[in-house]
């Protein structure tokens, strides 16, 4: 714990901020701001302070914690490893899109949403994520970097 406290105090050592590619440091950023509104309103929902609805239906905010925050944790769970990946300039942040496409997938087939209407933005979300992840010049030669 303490390695991973002192990791995401320092920052971008290896390579720097100014290194890093300009939609990775956006979203390394955006993923820790949205990680950090989500986990800074549990104690809200815990003490019931604000309305709360699921499906349009008021619900106390326990039941939100309960049931809400059941849903969003796959999806903290992707952010806070988007923002650590980026922030600690891990190689295996380069990843973290294609586990988010798998997560947002994965909500729709258990929301019966996933027909045929979604494939083609999952299908076009895959390619560019893929091409940026691996075939972009900047952001491949910044991999590469990291790795040595």
């Amino acid at each position: 714990m303490a390695d991973l406290i002192s990791a995401v105090r320092a920052g971008p050592r290896g390579l720097g901020w100014r290194a890093m590619p300009w939609f990775i440091r956006q979203a390394t950023r955006f993923s820790a701001l949205f990680v950090a509104v989500w986990v800074l309103f549990i104690p809200f929902a815990a003490l019931n302070i604000g309305t709360y609805s699921i499906d349009g239906a008021p619900v106390s905010g326990r039941q939100f914690l309960v049931r809400g925050y059941l849903w969003l944790t796959p999806l903290l769970v992707v952010f806070c490893a988007m923002a650590y990946g980026g922030w600690t300039e891990r190689l295996w942040a380069r990843w973290v899109p294609f586990v988010f496409a798998v997560v947002v997938c994965a909500y729709l087939a258990v929301q019966e949403a996933f027909l045929w209407d979604y494939a083609p933005w999952a299908v076009l979300y895959l390619l560019l994520a893929g091409w940026y992840s691996f075939f972009k010049r900047s952001v491949a030669a910044y991999y590469a970097r990291l790795a040595t």
